[in-house]
């Protein structure tokens, strides 16, 4: 169970800008959330961008842990640690032979937009290269 602080209005994990840290008076540089349980400002959860979040909260766990063998402060480790984005407001949807695309407020479709978003795969390569495996 979270202490009640870590939670903001709607039931989300606060988190701070840099890292998802979890944000509370009970917790410390150590204890990260990511994906669906994460409060953000604004944006659509997507699994795209908790791939994001988690691979960038990998980083900064390894980073920390570096820092901490080192004997760096938590100050100096803080400069070495990964900015994670939020979620932006984007959308990408398949319907058929076609595809809509809402993005920077902007709505899209057709043909060309399944291919430049989705390609031929479904945009399996988008989300492998990603997660950093290439074929």
């Amino acid at each position: 169970m979270l202490p009640p602080d870590t939670l903001d209005g709607k039931g989300f994990v606060k988190v701070s800008p840099l890292g998802l840290f979890v944000s509370s008076s009970h917790s410390n540089d150590s204890v990260f959330a990511v994906g669906d349980v994460a409060s953000s400002a604004g944006g659509i959860k997507l699994a795209s961008t908790a791939i994001r979040g988690g691979r960038g909260i990998a980083f900064n766990i390894a980073s920390l842990i570096l820092c901490r063998e080192n004997g760096l402060s938590s100050e100096e480790a803080s400069k070495t640690l990964m900015n994670i984005a939020m979620p932006n407001d984007a959308l990408k949807l398949v319907i058929g032979g076609t595809a809509a695309a809402y993005t920077q407020g902007r709505s899209t479709w057709g043909v060309d937009v399944k291919q430049k978003v989705f390609g031929e795969d479904m945009a399996l390569s988008h989300g492998l290269r990603a997660l950093g495996v290439t074929s």
